[in-house]
Formats: C-alpha cells, structure tokens, sequence
C-alpha cells in the first residue's frame, strides 16, 4: 500500500475566532510525502519519520478537526490518499448537512465557504464583518470591498445582513440595502463589490466505502437536469380614467392585487429558474462542498449527457425563459448572477487570454505554492493572475462534475509548473491507459514530449475505431490543460501538439489553452475567454456562431482554494472502477491492490510436514480416483459427460488436470484445473510477468507432488528471472543461458522425451480441457467435442506425469534463435494429449515481441494473461479487448484473463517473492515525494503492487520459504512410505 500526504509545518500566527471556512487561507507550508507500508500498518510506524522529515518536535498530528491515534491504521479514513497532517491546531471541520453555509460563488476570490454557527438559545446573536481587511471575520480578496464592507448577524432562527457603509454598497436581490439589517434568505444573491455570496443549506453526503488501503470508493448517482420550465404570465392592463371615482379606485385596488399576485409568481418563477440554473452549472463553493463531504453532485455528469463538457466562465444578468406579456407588448425578465457556460464539446478548443490593454499582459511573481494558506492571493493585481484564476475553476468543474471513469486530464506547463502543482492530486490526471507515469502532467521537456507521444497514440487508436462512422466519440474524453507561461510565449508549439488540437476534438480530446495575450494562442482555437476590466474581473467571450457576451463577471479561484479542493478529491473513486479503466470505458469489479500466493492456496502457514501431509493426500486421492476412471472405462466406453458448477467437462484421460492459480479477485483465487491448455503472459516492462511466472509456477508446485509433475525452466534475460523457482524439487533442467543453443535443444528433446514415453503408454491420446473457476466454486469449462477416452495399457503403479515447460523473455529468444519457437509450437500441438503445458511470457517492447503475438505459437496458447500493455492494439492481440492498455503502471500484476470460451476476467496476479507476513508487519517507509517528477518515466518495480517495500538482502520471503518447506518434503520419509502403499 502506498499513500500520497501532505504534511503541514506551522509557518505563521494562528487563525481568527470566527472565521472557520471550509475554503479559506491555513497559513502553514505544505510537504508531499509518499508513506509504502502494508495494508493495517498503524501511524506509529510511520510518525517518528513524518515528523523528521517536516522537522517537527513530536509526532502528534491531525487531520482537519480530528487527532490521530498512535494506532490509527494507515489507509483508513482519514489518513487517506490526500490527507493534510497538521501538527499545530486542527482545521475546521465541517458541519452536518443542513446547517448554514455562507458561499462565495462568484468573483476574484470565488470558492470560499464560511460555515455560520448559530449562538445557543438564549444567547445574543453573532455578528461577523465581511470585507477585505484583515480585521474582517469574513474576508474576501477583493479590491472593490471595503475592509469593512457589510455586517452579517445570525441567530437561531434568522440571518440579517447591513452595509457598513461600504464606498461601492451592498444589493440584495436586486436592492440597494443599507445600514439597516435586512432578512438574508437562503438562495439570494448578495453583490458586494465584484464578489456574489449566496447563503445555502449544507447538501446531504454520497454512500461510500473506504477501501482500507487509502481510497474511497463512491457510490456515484447520476443527476439528470430537468429542461427549464418557460412560463408565460399576463400582467393585467391598467384601468382607464373613466368612471366615477369610487369606481376607478376600485378597479385601481384590483388592478394593484391583481399585479402584485403576478409579479409574485414570475419572482417564484425567477427563483426557480435561477436554482435549477445553478444546479447544473455549480459555483466553486459548492464545488468546494461536493469534493469535501463528497456532495450528491459529485461525478453527477455521464459521458451521455450533453452537459458533461459544459463549462462555467462566470455569472451575468441574463434573459430567463419566463416570458411576460402585458397588452401588445412581451418581455423577458433577467436572471441576475446566471451561469455563462461555454460547451467545450461544441468548441473543441477554449482559449483563455488577458485582454488588450496596458496590463493585460503583466505578469505577477507569484507566492511559493507550498504556500497552503498565504494572505496574498494577487485577486486583481495581474491579468496573467486572472487568467490562471479562471483556468482552475475550469479543471475543477471538470474533476467535480465528471468521473475519472468518463473525462481525463493531462496538464502540460513547462514553465511556472507551480500553478499546476494542485492538479496532480486529482484522480483524473492519473494514468488510465497505461502510461508509464504517476501522473498525467508534464512540467519539464522530457515529460512533455512523453505526454505528446502518448497522447498522439491515443488519438490514432481513437481514429482507427470511428474509422468509417460518422457518429460522435462515445468513450472518455479527454481535456489537456496547455499553459505554456510567459518565457516559452514566442517559440513554436510543437507539431504534435497542433495535430491534437486540430484532430482531436473529433475524437473526444479537447483542449484549454492558457495565455497571457490572444496573439500566443496557437492555431485551432475555437472559443476566446478573454479576462479584462478594471481589476481583471471581467470577461468577453467569443464563440463562433454566437454573439460577444462582455461584462461577464468571471469565477475566479486562488491557488489554495484549488490545494484544498483536489486534496479533497485525491482520495475518491468511482465505485464502478476496479482499477483497471479501459479505453472504451470496460469497468472492473472491485480487485484487491494486492495479493499473496500462500494465503490463497491456504499455506500461509507453510512447514514440510504441512505440505507432505498435502502431497500424502493427493497420491492417495489420486490413487482412488485412477481406479475409479478404470472402471468407469470399462462400464461406458464412450465418455461420461458431467455438470460441475451449471456447466459440462469432459472427462479426460491421463488423471485430473494440473492447478494452477492465475490470479485473485475480491473473492478470493481464480483457479484452473489444467488438462490440455497453454498459458501466455504478456506485457510491458515493469508490469509483473517474470513474477507472474514465478506464482503460476508456483501455484502448480506446491499442491502437486514432485514425481506428478516435471518442470523445465528457460530464463531469456539475464538467467536470474525465475529467482528461487529454480531450486524446486519438480524441476529437472534450467537453461539459464538462452544463447547457449545446445542447451535450448537439450532442454527441447527432454521434453519431447517425456511425451513421447508418456504417449507410447497410451492407446490413444485426447485433446484434453480446462475447467477455470474462482474460488466460489462456479465457472466455465469448454469441452472439446464428445472425445473418446481409452486408459488403455498406463502403468498402473505410473502416477500420471505431467510436464510444464516454462519460458521467460521469449521474446529475446526469438530473436537469436528462431528455431526455438517452432520447436515450441510443435511441442504445444503434439505435447497437448500427453500432459504437456506451456508457460510463456513475453514482453511487448518492440515489434518482433508483438509479432509473436500473431504467429502460430501464439495460436496454441488459450489461456492469456494480459498484463499492462503500451497500447491498445497489443492489448487487443492478447485478449482481444483494449483494455490492458488502461491499467496503471502503479499497479503491477493487474491484468486481464482470458479464457477459452471467450470470457475475459480482471484479476490481480498474486506475488510470491515478496517479504513474509511476518517480516511485513508494522514496517512502513517514508520518503519526500517531489511532484515535478510524478510525470516521468517510472522504472522497472517488480511485482507486489503500491504496497511493496524495497527488500534488503537477508530478507526472508515467501519463495524462499516455499523452496525450502518443497526441499525438504520432497526428501521426507512419507514420499517412500506414500509410494509403497499403493
């Protein structure tokens, strides 16, 4: 298990009385860490060096309101993926939904949430001053608030609100107040200066479960936004001036109730459209409150929504749907502080520049991001500010509203990368079709030309699928965020950057442009944002086909803000992912992050006499069961078909199958019964398939006595990549020099020698099969026609033999020696009916390795593992799915198995050369993680998923635990005393 924290060293004075905000400034500096302990490890194993590295005097720590025990386990809420420890004063928690939140949703410092707590009964009530000084209970960066600029008074049963006598006022709903407190009712918008605020109630909170291993998986509910309603109201035409005065007056008294009824419900009818308006397009409050709690409205969009890439840019006076007639005449009324949204699905490419003028271009030296709480903000003082402000609204609407599952983010800035540094804890910049990175982004030269690689095969198996078809992408988008920063403003942009902003769009990649003037947007952008006005507050957005829009009050959102709110959402996931998204959108159930062989093969335990009492078991059974068969033989020549779990086997001769196990899912090991079938493991490198190998192998070791099984290694790379496997007593012979060609062939006639003995005992050989089921005890199993079966002339004090063949690196193999893999291929076809198995792997990392997959050997081998591949084509020979190209490199052994009737199952591979439970325990890791280096390339890990801790020479593991219990089984008394009774 590994988790991604943060730790908060204090670095300035402590937070005010009265101002707990869920979005506001916490003046300490931040410290990314990465934690590698087992699943239960608890924090004491890992404070003592947290607090070393944060230079901290005692390991004492919360997270937001919450102390943390010594014991509590790492992975399990709160110490989660994300997870700020503080070591002063904890943060302000945030209240039970229903309690009064007052939000700041739109302007320069847009996204603030301030929680307001009523006095007890009885109590005066609270008063808190709004503004921009810091005396302020309330502040808001905002250089057109006064610093003290309104008075809020909230009690248990009302909250006013009164101007201060601020220079620029205070509206309430379209109404000048002033110093006379006035009722605030929740869902009206209160300007002051360029800031909106909007009183609202706390929203009601997702299902979700932790996963005790740093996640927490959501339980997404899709919102579909209802059509705006469109209203028509008559207003009632004034009386005339005719008729006695007692009458007029009363037609006028008419008139006024009549008008006043209606005026009421075009406000109601206002008001409604207003909340529904908002709803579908949230402010960065509730942005903020959606990622915190999580919110109803998190991952509300689907990707068949026509809404998913629509975009909040800001708020303005807009006409409603509400349509009002009164005598000849009609009107629309406004909506004030109505969403402006921008459809990025429409526009393909949204560019975000100052606006010309003498500071449009000024760039302003930002404060250090690790900054979490510092009181400059810059709201303002810049138009390069500005644009970035607006910029991270834009990436947070996409991660709150849309699922990992269905939009994805790659973040590329080489230069002032520290505006971007939030973004990689967002669970949408994580890669999903297996990149070699932890991260999505690119913040130097190396990264950036690695991402626009990866991006443009994304874009051409993108294209090769909608080759043909005229119909829109239907998988995951993808939304790249380019700010290129003001030194590299005049070089070129790359060519494959071009091509993915002119091609993409088409296929779902669509793209937000930074810059800090219209002349530095490249070629392809479609729609203008551009931030202007008297302190960058204001936007003019072009579109084509639509009028200018000016005036638009833009949502601005500070770099904390935008710290605190993917620190929010590092954690969550989509609880329809298994950890494995494919490029189509496959999901997985829900696999563990990592498993261990001896558990599932229920030897966690493991001593010799264990494991010879297990092998004393099966000659015994094996024994029983080779009778019975002869007798079945002998009553039914024709073979005997069977239901196991709702399916049918044949039965085969030559004994029961080989088990193997080929991985583990959440209930427990995917086994296999093995009679005729060949296993093929294949992926990229530092995926997991020579420990794939190790474990399959393994697998069909350890319940299977010594003499029942025949085991021939051949290591491609460096001889060391079966490790201890080597030394167990099944095998006979271990190639270790691949170049060496006489020992190939040795190696080779052996096996041949085998079956060719095996079959001169048989009448006849069949073609046997496979049984694959989980640990449920259910599955699938293909027969292979109505086969005959004769045991005819076997030994009957023979056990039936089997031999497994295994090669690691056949790829390099291949490659010196092409021989090698027709031999192999002959021996598949002719070794099937007499108990030979193939075990291959292959590393796809050039293309004679993915050549292999389409040659006849390949043909031969009808059990696949798909580990990661590089991309989805490779994923598609082995499996015939993409999907494979989706796992993450943070997750080795990952993959997909297919199987010979056509199913393809996620599983996880389980590792065996690990440490020992026991030398695994309470032993946890801490290192500083640098974020400008999540977007490299990863090396090689071996197999053990996040939670695997570098192992020192000495340690003990569980191979090596195996090697020996099998060593020592293998020379124990009861082998002799086992054979002897038969």
């Amino acid at each position: 298990m590994q988790l991604r924290l943060s730790v908060s060293v204090p670095t300035g004075p402590a937070r005010a009385p009265g101002r707990a905000t869920a979005g506001g400034a916490n003046p300490n500096s931040l410290l990314d860490v990465l934690v590698t302990a087992p699943a239960g490890t608890p924090l004491r194993a890992a404070a003592g060096q947290l607090a070393n590295l944060a230079g901290l005097a005692e390991p004492v720590f919360h997270v937001g309101a919450r102390r943390l025990a010594d014991d509590h386990p790492l992975g399990v809420p709160p110490l989660v993926d994300g997870a700020v420890l503080t070591a002063d004063q904890p943060d302000a928690a945030l209240p039970p939904p229903g309690n009064l939140e007052l939000h700041v949703i739109g302007g320069p410092d847009a996204g603030g949430v301030h929680l307001l707590t009523p006095p007890p009964p009885g109590l005066a009530a609270l008063r808190l001053t709004i503004g921009r000084g810091a005396e302020a209970d309330i502040r808001i960066e905002d250089p057109d608030l006064s610093r003290r600029h309104a008075v809020l008074t909230v009690s248990t049963d009302w909250v006013r609100l009164a101007d201060c006598g601020s220079t620029n006022g205070t509206v309430l709903g379209g109404s000048r107040i002033g110093e006379e407190p006035v009722l605030l009712a929740p869902q009206t918008p209160v300007r002051l200066g360029e800031t909106t605020l909007l009183l609202r109630h706390g929203e009601e909170s997702l299902e979700v479960d932790p996963d005790r291993l740093g996640r927490v998986l959501v339980r997404v509910v899709p919102r579909s936004n209802p059509a705006v309603p469109a209203p028509r109201f008559e207003l009632p035409t004034p009386p005339g001036a005719r008729g006695l005065p007692a009458a007029r007056r009363r037609m006028q008294a008419a008139f006024e109730q009549a008008k006043a009824a209606t005026e009421a419900k075009i406000s109601a009818a206002l008001a409604v459209e207003s909340g529904l308006r908002r709803t579908r397009h949230p402010d960065p409050a509730a942005l903020l409150t959606t990622a915190l709690r999580p919110g109803l409205g998190l991952w509300s969009r689907g990707r068949d929504q026509p809404e998913l890439l629509e975009l909040r840019l800001g708020t303005a006076r807009l006409p409603s749907s509400v349509t009002v007639t009164q005598g000849p005449r009609s009107f629309r009324p406004r909506v004030p502080a109505a969403p402006v949204t921008v459809d990025l699905s429409g526009v393909g490419v949204l560019g975000l520049v100052a606006a010309e003028g003498p500071e449009g271009g000024e760039d302003l030296e930002l404060p250090p991001y690790d900054l979490l709480g510092s009181e400059h903000t810059g709201a303002g003082t810049s138009g390069s500010y500005s644009v970035r402000a607006l910029a991270r609204s834009l990436v947070a609407q996409l991660a709150a509203l849309c699922s990992p599952l269905d939009v994805d983010l790659v973040v590329l800035c080489t230069n002032g990368a520290e505006r971007w540094r939030w973004t990689t804890w967002l669970p949408h910049c994580a890669p999903q079709d297996g990149q070699n990175c932890r991260a999505m982004v690119a913040f130097d030269a190396g990264q950036l030309a690695a991402r626009l690689a990866e991006l443009t095969v994304r874009l051409e198996a993108r294209q090769g699928a909608l080759r043909g078809s005229d119909e829109p992408w239907p998988g995951r988008r993808t939304v790249l965020v380019l700010d290129r920063g003001e030194s590299a403003a005049k070089a070129p942009y790359p060519p494959e950057l071009l091509r993915l902003l002119a091609e993409g769009p088409r296929v779902g990649m669509h793209a937000i442009v930074v810059a800090d003037r219209r002349e530095e947007l490249p070629e392809g952008v479609a729609a203008i944002a551009a931030v202007g006005g008297e302190v960058h507050t204001r936007l003019r957005l072009e579109q084509p086909g639509k009028l200018t829009m000016e005036g638009i009050l833009a949502d601005l959102t500070s770099p904390q803000w935008a710290i605190r709110f993917a620190h929010a959402l590092a954690p969550l996931r989509d609880s329809r992912e298994g950890g494995v998204q494919g490029i189509h959108g496959t999901n997985q159930r829900q696999l563990p992050e990592e498993a261990r062989l001896l558990p599932l093969l229920e030897l966690d335990l493991l001593t010799p006499t264990k494991l010879s009492a297990r092998w004393a078991a099966v000659r015994e059974s094996a024994a029983r069961e080779q009778a019975a068969r002869e007798q079945a033989v002998r009553e039914q020549p024709r073979t005997a078909r069977r239901s196991i779990g709702g399916y049918e086997q044949a039965a085969a001769a030559g004994g029961a199958g080989l088990p193997v196990v080929l991985g583990a899912d959440s209930h427990g090991a995917v086994r296999a019964e093995l009679t005729g079938h060949h296993i093929l493991v294949g992926g990229a490198s530092g995926s997991g398939i020579s420990e794939a190998l190790r474990s399959i192998l393994c697998s069909a070791a350890l319940p299977t006595p010594p003499e029942r099984l025949r085991v021939l290694l051949v290591s491609g790379g460096n001889g060391a990549s079966w490790g201890e496997t080597t030394r167990l007593p099944h095998v006979a012979l271990h190639a270790a020099d691949a170049t060496n060609e006489a020992e190939l062939r040795h190696l080779l006639a052996t096996a041949r020698e085998f079956y060719e003995e095996r079959g001169a005992r048989e009448v006849r050989g069949v073609r046997g099969t496979s049984e694959v089921h989980g640990a449920r005890g259910t599955g699938d199993a293909r027969g292979n026609g109505d086969v005959r079966s004769v045991l005819g002339a076997l030994e009957p004090d023979r056990p039936s033999e089997r031999l497994l063949l295994g090669v690691d690196g056949l790829d390099r193999i291949a490659v010196r020696h092409p021989w090698f893999v027709k031999e192999l291929t002959e021996l598949a076809q002719e070794g099937r009916p007499h108990g030979v198995h193939l075990l291959l792997g292959i590393t796809l990392d050039d293309g004679p390795a993915r050549r292999l997959l389409d040659g006849e050997l390949c043909e031969e081998l009808d059990l696949r593992l798909a580990l990661r591949t590089y991309g989805p084509e490779e994923s598609r020979r082995l499996i015939s799915l993409p999907d494979a190209a989706a796992i993450r490199p943070s997750l080795p052994g990952r993959g997909w198995l297919a199987l010979p009737d056509g199913r393809v199952l996620p599983v996880q591979v389980p590792r065996v050369s690990g440490r020992m439970a026991s030398s695994a325990t309470a032993r946890a890791h801490v290192a500083v993680d640098d974020w400008r280096r999540l977007g490299d390339q990863l090396p090689n890990r071996a197999l053990g998923g996040t939670g695997a801790l570098p192992l020192q020479p000495g340690t003990p593991t569980d191979l090596a635990l195996l090697v020996e219990s099998a060593t020592r089984a293998a020379m124990a008394p009861s082998r002799t005393a086992a054979a002897s009774s038969r």
